[in-house]
């Protein structure tokens, strides 16, 4: 089962060439083989699962919109759906357990964003 279209992707943590891509409830782990030329090809690294039922920091959201590093973590992610937001910690090494450290909060909690 492929993708139709992309959601967000999250970097994995401590594999500086993985990802994760999001679509719908969805997600897959992809790894991108670097080349000296364009274009890089890339494999994917396990199988489709869901949000839902892989993803306990993420268990509020049917789906995922973007997601975005906190600067001044290598392991925290914010991962925004709808108007809402969580902030997560994704541990290094095999399975890369995801904890919730904050929310779900109000996108209003984004004056950046919302003003």
């Amino acid at each position: 089962m492929g993708f139709s279209n992309v959601d967000a992707i999250m970097a994995v943590p401590d594999q500086p060439h993985q990802f994760w891509v999001f679509s719908n409830g969805n997600y897959r782990r992809i790894e991108i083989e670097v080349k000296s030329s364009h274009p890089y090809g890339c494999k994917a690294v396990g199988k489709v699962g869901t949000i839902k039922e892989d993803w306990p920091s993420l268990a509020d959201f049917s789906s995922i919109d973007t997601v975005m590093k906190v600067p001044d973590s290598s392991n925290e992610y914010w991962v925004f759906s709808g108007n809402q937001f969580v902030r997560i910690n994704v541990a290094n090494g095999e399975p890369h357990k995801d904890t919730k450290t904050y929310g779900p909060g109000p996108l209003n909690e984004w004056p950046c964003i919302t003003s």
